[in-house]
């Protein structure tokens, strides 16, 4: 009969091995002995830089690793992790990611501890005010005047950090939502001082539609018309382009050639392709737009309805769409349709400037 040999191993050796095992856990961000920067999924190389932030500013960090010191643009961050961060911060990273906004306020409140270190805080200030700006702009249980303040005491606390950008851009709009498009228009020319040229572009599309809320039509004009000359060609960037030219076919309109604006807009929603929700919705709003200025409110309503029923992911266009039908089904004889139409901007867009309106 086969005897098994006996282990040169004593029994003390494999009852290490079997406490070592378990006491090995994933890589969590508590306790970790350096920074990561992970790159966001376009960048080439490595997806993701380890070693120690030595500085901070609006367009980058800069980390210090082996092979010595390197700047990380600002645009080509996804996320970053902190040496000595409680492990509830990332974990609210993760919330924030997929847009559970209360799930990742929920982490931040667990954080008890005072944070390891002035960077670590600025995360955490970040995020907060994050949070609560996008619950605000979705209409959620935070006024935009309260989601300002936060935002604003960031930006004026951490004018060196990396969310600089993202937190104005953020402000500009919680401007925009409390009906103060002049405010909100400062905040977004601030966004054309970045190295990040998709925030450069989004900074001149905001600004511009801030300048048409107002009735600066020519500003608004020049705003829209800088996006085409910025070399940037990322989906983004391209897809902001192409947005611009629905606005200023809007403010050809608004200038009283409702035929050539029209024409431009028919044009995109043509050629192009209409799983691409943000351009969609701004072009049947431009169109409807058109038809307004030509006193055609029955085919207005029918182009503010696509926005409506086919692009209602889309917040901004969403909630223009349903203010302008809350105006036309009156005109169409559609009353119960303009109270349900009133009724939803008011409930779900109760934060934005279009609800003001009413």
């Amino acid at each position: 009969m086969f005897k098994p040999a006996h282990s040169v191993f004593p029994a003390t050796f494999f009852v290490m091995i079997a406490w070592a095992m378990l006491t090995i856990v994933p890589e969590s961000t508590h306790g970790q002995s350096s920074d990561s920067v992970f790159m966001n999924a376009d960048v080439s190389g490595t997806s993701v830089q380890r070693g120690r932030i030595t500085e901070t500013s609006k367009n980058g960090v800069t980390l210090q690793g082996k092979n010595g010191s390197a700047e990380v643009p600002a645009q080509n961050i996804k996320k970053v992790t902190f040496a000595g961060e409680p492990n509830e911060l990332d974990r609210a990273r993760d919330r924030l990611e997929s847009g559970r906004y209360d799930d990742c306020l929920t982490e931040l409140a667990k954080i008890s501890e005072a944070p390891p270190s002035e960077i670590v805080q600025t995360e955490i200030t970040f995020m907060k005010a994050y949070c609560q700006a996008k619950k605000s702009l979705k209409g959620d249980n935070v006024t935009a005047q309260q989601a300002g303040s936060a935002i604003r005491d960031f930006v004026q606390k951490y004018p060196d950090s990396h969310h600089f950008y993202p937190a104005t851009d953020l402000l500009g709009q919680l401007f925009v939502g409390i009906g103060k498009p002049g405010l909100a228009e400062k905040e977004f020319a601030k966004l054309s001082q970045s190295q990040w040229p998709s925030m450069v572009i989004k900074g001149f599309f905001e600004r511009g539609n801030a300048l048409l809320l107002t009735g600066d039509l020519e500003n608004a004009k020049k705003c829209f018309s800088s996006i085409g000359k910025i070399d940037a060609n990322d989906n983004e960037s391209q897809q902001y382009k192409l947005v611009a030219q629905c606005q200023n076919a809007k403010i050809m309109a608004l200038e009283g050639d409702s035929d050539a604006g029209r024409a431009i807009v028919e044009k995109i929603i043509k050629d192009e392709n209409p799983d691409n929700a943000l351009l969609f919705a701004y072009a049947y709003n431009t169109l409807g737009t058109c038809h307004l200025q030509s006193q055609q409110p029955k085919p207005a309503a029918i182009a503010f309805l696509h926005t409506e029923l086919l692009y209602g992911t889309e917040s901004g266009p969403h909630a223009e769409a349903l203010y302008n039908l809350a105006k036309l089904w009156p005109q169409l004889e559609e009353t119960d349709r303009a109270n349900r139409a009133r009724q939803a901007l008011k409930s779900r867009y109760r934060n934005t400037y279009w609800a003001l309106q009413l």
